[in-house]
């Protein structure tokens, strides 16, 4: 009898992990499901596409990474000073040219408080960013500079 007892609340259980965990996966589905919001509203940019979370810089954990670009985080230098951070950080493209993402962030920056203050430029209270291309034979190469102003 009491073997069946152990047996039953068991089973129970072990269909209660079930629905929780079936639960969670819908939920999560929901979640990812949402819309995003478009961030580019420019003539010639790219928008994220409704269905895609935007994705941002690992380090730069408030700049948006473009759709088509990809972070390399072994290029990375981060450095604290007293008058602020230093954050240089590297995006490869083998599609996007740089004029197309230069565009995207000339269009995206403003509207998350940035400033063009130059070419691919941008100043936010005390803080530069700046954005340099160089091309090579398969990719774009974009290295992203966050420094104090």
């Amino acid at each position: 009898m009491q073997d069946s007892h152990i047996n039953h609340f068991i089973r129970t259980a072990a269909h209660t992990a079930r629905l929780s965990a079936l639960g969670t996966a819908m939920l999560c589905s929901s979640i990812l499901s949402l819309p995003s919001p478009s961030y580019a509203q420019n003539e010639g940019v790219q928008a994220q596409q409704a269905h895609e979370l935007p994705k941002f810089f690992q380090y730069l954990n408030d700049i948006p990474l473009m759709d088509g670009l990809y972070e390399s985080t072994e290029d990375v230098l981060i450095f604290e000073k007293v008058e602020g951070r230093i954050i240089k950080t590297t995006a490869l493209s083998e599609n996007l040219t740089s004029d197309a993402i230069s565009g995207f962030y000339r269009s995206l920056l403003p509207q998350l408080g940035w400033t063009e203050t130059g070419h691919n430029t941008y100043q936010r209270q005390s803080e530069k960013l700046s954005i340099q291309f160089e091309k090579d034979t398969n990719f774009t190469i974009a290295y992203f500079t966050l420094e104090p102003s």
